[in-house]
């Protein structure tokens, strides 16, 4: 009995204490589970939560619920039970021909080796990772793919329990008497223990948990047997949590602690099998099972209501005000007060915890002030100010001394004293009060008020647009550098020499009404309100809690505090911090946090979801890809995280070699372009947690290395055969431009010789003879000079392919000189070039003209009876020269009588050689020849050229 009374005491100082304030976190299927009718939870060895419903299995990382239905595989929806094993296989247990598990999101089933064999594995016996399916009367084993009777004489027995040791076969358990027997491999009796009937008649669960721990429990009690040594310990659920009954009695392996819990709480068995630890189920949720996690987080699991998650470090907070909106938290110099919106004022009482309520009303609540110099403290809401003085409360009533303008002139938000006035604000306004009188004094207008305080023995304004402050009722800027012109929330005094400000998305700022700095840690929160304490500043802010403290004369953020800490919200109205606690007010109520709770991480691990790449997915079996162009390569991850506030966590990621440094995304998703193919290995963290993956890329076959290789002498053999191709093909050309270049000087050697023909030569030196013959040595020397010179041009332009048409001039006219001298001025002739053209720079082929020229002289001029005229005409015509070559001789026609039909030598040279000068590519020479008069018998010629340089 003393022993009984010593352990209640040590059982009491170890129960996690409960009231009815805790937060619980409530999943339903809202959230993402199949149904809200639970049956059990489990967490596996990789940290993934395990909810067994009536409607599916799911399994929970923290963020997501994934279900595991028929659509999916399973024999059936209603999975009351299951297992884990040390592998990370979850095996699902119910009332079917097929039993099995899921591993990594897939499912596996297994049926009975006898054909439609129902198996009712309500007795189910794991060791390590092999599990024995086991009924009232058969137990199964996992052979071949397919559930099998284990071959066992005690199997199929009416009370036996078959075990899965090395030396203990099976226990019988009759309900005649009170005796557990144990049986050997030989079916030898080795052990008897004498237990309760309730344990025998009663039982509800039993089964091995491990290779050497058997249970059994009943409403009132259960015991265990240690299979190795045959011991075994019992105790009465009234001995060791203070409750006779249990409805719902079950013991686990979880996390390689076992686990108890039934209807209304979860506990520990320690070493002696005692019970420690224990959680006791809050009377409001009806829950039948519970669950200790890794991190020591409650897991509640009811037939109605879903899931409930409790962390311990939470069970310490205690909440009020559920649901309703907390609007202020303010301290006078004898108590806290709380004032709620619609509901009215509360007083705090530390010693008790518990909140009275002091002034009801229905308004928006503001502050609570003591003013020292009044003694008096005054309760501010949106449309009334009631006095408190002597613990006498009273409605207090300002008049105006004048017409109103707008609510806002009746509104008081705030007071502060100062020369002997209260000085309250609206959101457009600040007014003097006369406490004595009752009356409003002045009203100064003044948009945008948001606060008012009293520093430096001055009235200063948060407003909408900056600091400003009241200088004899005047408002007046408060000049700040750097200037600060944003929506200011709330102002605290710091210490006697500085001021603190806290913006509306700006974070807060330190003043000393000359200079300002920010807040470093507090950059872009809205900030609704702050506690100074000490060498701390506490912010309440749109992200919860900040904590910041002093270190050397500078304040420096210390932590946070969030929904993992207990807050009800994130989105914080008001806060007060005491000794002991940190009160936080918010719309869903108040919640009042231990100081010094220490904030426990729920992270527990990251991992690949999922990588692929185009239609190829890489896991641990396919741990590779065939490269295709244009496929980015996408990794999904995800994290086992039970942290609530941490929605979306910070993933690092490295790939290798891509990437040197580590990179971050905000989201679990990224994604890889332009890989080649090559060996990569993604390293990627969160938190301290640090892990990686490596996968390959195949190349195409046209990417090997030795195919690459062919193709590049493939690709140079045909160069270098393009190449001498095209070397070919230009030194045929080059060829063929030599030989058209020496066919062409051939041309115009022969042009040269049709010109000095035997009988030019002979017909010029006979006159010169004829002229020294009459001693007339003036004239021969004349003809010979001129002879001589047109000897020497026609020798020197024979070298050149073209000329200008200056010099084509000079040997068209020595040339007729020559001629005329010859024929004795039988002829004249006219050379004339049309002033457009510049002669010095126009060009022709050399030796073009004089040929038709000669023709007109010999053949046209030469057969006349009567003198001639040879004309000769040079025009422009767009980019072309045109040259007419006229003379009235006997025409071509009676030339070519007259000579017999023989061709005109110089004029089939001249044909040839303007072939040649079209294929060169640099001249385009058109040639006709026309008669001048066809009706007469001196018919004449027009020979016209057409020339264009290209």
């Amino acid at each position: 009995m003393i022993f009984k009374k010593h352990y209640i005491t040590f059982l009491t100082l170890l129960v996690w204490c409960f009231s009815f304030a805790q937060q619980f976190t409530n999943y339903t299927v809202d959230d993402g589970l199949p149904s809200n009718h639970v049956y059990t939870i489990l967490q596996d060895v990789d940290g993934y939560m395990w909810f067994l419903t009536d409607k599916g299995v799911s399994k929970y990382n923290g963020n997501t619920f994934k279900n595991f239905t028929t659509r999916e595989g399973l024999p059936q929806n209603d999975i009351w039970e299951g297992l884990t094993t040390p592998d990370g296989k979850f095996w699902y247990l119910t009332k079917s021909t097929q039993l099995g598990y899921i591993y990594k999101n897939e499912i596996s089933s297994f049926e009975t080796a006898r054909e439609g064999e129902i198996m009712n594995p309500i007795f189910t016996a794991q060791t390590s990772n092999d599990i024995y399916p086991t009924g009232h009367f058969n137990s199964y084993e996992l052979k071949d793919g397919k559930w099998a009777l284990i071959d066992n004489e005690a199997n199929n027995q009416m009370y036996n329990y078959i075990l899965h040791h090395h030396n203990v076969n099976h226990l019988l358990l009759k309900p005649t008497d009170s005796v557990l027997r144990v049986f050997d491999k030989k079916h030898n009796q080795i052990k008897t223990h004498k237990v309760s009937a309730d344990a025998i008649i009663f039982g509800h669960k039993r089964g091995q948990i491990n290779d050497s721990l058997y249970f059994q429990t009943s409403n009132k009690d259960y015991f265990i047997l240690n299979l190795n040594t045959l011991q075994i310990r019992a105790h009465r659920f009234e001995d060791q949590i203070g409750i006779e009954s249990v409805r719902f009695p079950n013991i686990n392996m979880v996390n390689d602690k076992i686990q108890i819990t039934g209807e209304g709480f979860v506990g520990i068995l320690n070493n002696e099998f005692h019970i420690e630890n224990v959680f006791l189920f809050p009377e409001n949720i009806k829950a039948h099972f519970g669950l200790i996690d890794q991190q020591e987080t409650i897991w509640l699991s009811s037939f109605n209501h879903g899931v409930y998650k409790l962390p311990k470090h939470r069970s310490e907070v205690s909440y009020f005000f559920k649901d309703e909106i907390v609007q202020s938290i303010t301290e006078d110099k004898e108590q806290i007060h709380v004032g709620v919106f619609n509901k009215g004022i509360y007083s705090y009482d530390p010693p008790t915890s518990n909140f009275d309520l002091k002034i009801p009303v229905q308004d928006y609540i503001y502050h609570v002030q003591y003013i020292d110099s009044l003694n008096t403290t005054f309760h501010l809401t949106d449309h009334n100010v009631f006095s408190e003085s002597d613990k006498v409360i009273k409605k207090e009533v300002f008049k105006l001394s004048f017409p109103p303008f707008s609510k806002d002139e009746y509104d008081t938000k705030k007071l502060i004293y100062h020369n002997e006035k209260l000085y309250t604000h609206g959101h457009n306004s600040i007014k003097r009060l006369n406490f004595e009188k009752s009356v409003v004094e002045k009203i100064i207008k003044i948009d945008g008020v948001n606060d008012i305080i009293l520093f430096e023995n001055q009235v200063l304004i948060a407003t909408t647009d900056g600091l400003k402050k009241l200088d004899h009722d005047v408002v007046k800027e408060v000049t700040l550098n750097p200037v600060l012109n944003k929506s200011i929330v709330s102002m605290k005094q710091l210490d006697d020499k500085r001021l603190l400000l806290n913006t509306d998305g700006f974070g807060s700022f330190i003043t000393d009404l000359n200079t300002i700095e920010n807040l470093k840690g507090s950059e872009f929160l809205i900030v609704q309100d702050a506690f100074i304490d000490k060498d701390a500043i506490w912010l309440g802010t749109n992200n919860g809690v900040k904590l910041f403290t002093k270190h050397q004369d500078r304040f420096s953020f210390e932590r946070d505090f969030d929904l993992d800490d207990g807050l009800l919200s994130n989105d914080v109205r008001t806060i007060h911090v005491t000794d002991d606690n940190l009160m936080v007010g918010t719309d869903k109520g108040l919640a009042v946090i231990p100081i010094h709770q220490k904030s426990k991480d729920l992270f527990i691990d990251v991992y690949v979801n999922e990588i692929s790449y185009g239609n190829n997915t890489i896991n641990e079996s396919i741990n590779s890809a065939l490269f295709e162009n244009d496929t980015s390569l996408q990794v999904s991850f995800s994290t086992i995280d039970y942290n609530e506030s941490r929605s979306n966590s910070t993933y690092y990621y490295k790939l290798e070699p891509v990437h040197a440094e580590w990179q971050n995304a905000s989201t679990n998703e990224v994604n890889f372009y332009n890989l080649k193919p090559d060996e990569y290995t993604l390293h990627y963290k969160v938190n301290d947690t640090l892990k990686k993956i490596k996968f390959s890329i195949s190349p195409r076959w046209w990417q090997i290395l030795w195919i690459q290789i062919l193709i590049g002498f493939i690709f140079i053999a045909l160069l270098v055969v393009i190449v001498w191709l095209v070397t070919k093909q230009l030194q045929k050309k080059k060829n063929q431009k030599l030989f058209q270049e020496k066919h062409l000087s051939d041309l115009q050697l022969k042009a040269l010789r049709s010109q000095m023909n035997p009988h030019f030569v002979f017909n010029s030196l006979s006159a010169i003879q004829y002229y020294i013959n009459k001693n007339d040595t003036e004239a021969s020397e004349k003809y010979l000079v001129k002879f001589s010179k047109l000897i020497r041009q026609f020798f020197e332009l024979s070298k050149e392919t073209e000329i200008t048409l200056d010099k084509e001039l000079i040997l068209i006219s020595n040339y007729l000189d020559i001629e005329k001298l010859r024929f004795k001025d039988k002829f004249n002739y006219h050379i004339n070039v049309a002033p457009e053209i510049n002669s010095n720079q126009e060009l022709l082929p050399t030796m073009l003209l004089q040929p038709i020229v000669e023709n007109a002289v010999n053949h046209g001029i030469f057969n006349k009876v009567n003198n001639g005229i040879i004309e000769i005409n040079f025009s422009q015509h767009n980019d072309k020269l045109v040259v007419k070559i006229i003379d009235d001789g006997v025409g071509y026609v009676n030339t070519k009588i007259r000579s017999r039909a023989k061709k005109v030598k110089s004029t089939n040279v001249l044909s040839e050689r303007l072939k040649f000068l079209n294929k060169s590519g640099q001249w385009h020479i058109t040639y006709a020849i026309n008669e001048l008069h066809p009706e007469k018998t001196d018919k004449g010629n027009i020979s016209t050229f057409t020339i264009k340089r290209l």
